[in-house]
């Protein structure tokens, strides 16, 4: 309760060294790809340049034009996500509950490769 009791949550933090050009391309475009599917071809935000759908989604900070610590986690690379948060891990788990002897029945953990950038969006979909 502590943690969220400013006004402003973590993620939206700025980053004050961390600009649109610390966003992996390829990660932004399939997002964009799959907010088209999601959203519909007729949605306003389609037709944004890219610096204006960040600022939409909160990704990127209007007043300053630097990443948020959101935007950076989710479209950003993995080498800069690691100089800001140096413990950055993910692992996913699925735990079936009708097996308890198992601590989970799935799991994936990060390691970036070729097929992703090791932000969270790449994890999600990859």
């Amino acid at each position: 309760m502590f943690s969220e009791s400013s006004e402003q949550s973590k993620d939206e933090m700025i980053l004050e060294e961390y600009t649109i050009d610390n966003i992996d391309k390829e990660t932004l475009e399939s997002y964009r790809k799959r907010f088209k599917l999601h959203k519909g071809d007729n949605h306003e935000w389609n037709n944004l340049s890219d610096r204006d759908f960040l600022y939409m989604i909160r990704a990127l900070d209007r007043k300053t034009d630097k990443l948020t610590l959101a935007g950076l986690l989710m479209l950003g690379r993995v080498q800069d996500i690691i100089k800001v948060r140096p413990n950055y891990f993910l692992d996913y788990r699925e735990i079936n509950n009708a097996n308890t002897t198992e601590r989970w029945s799935h799991r994936i953990t990060s390691s970036p490769d070729e097929e992703w950038a090791g932000n969270l969006w790449g994890f999600l979909v990859k």
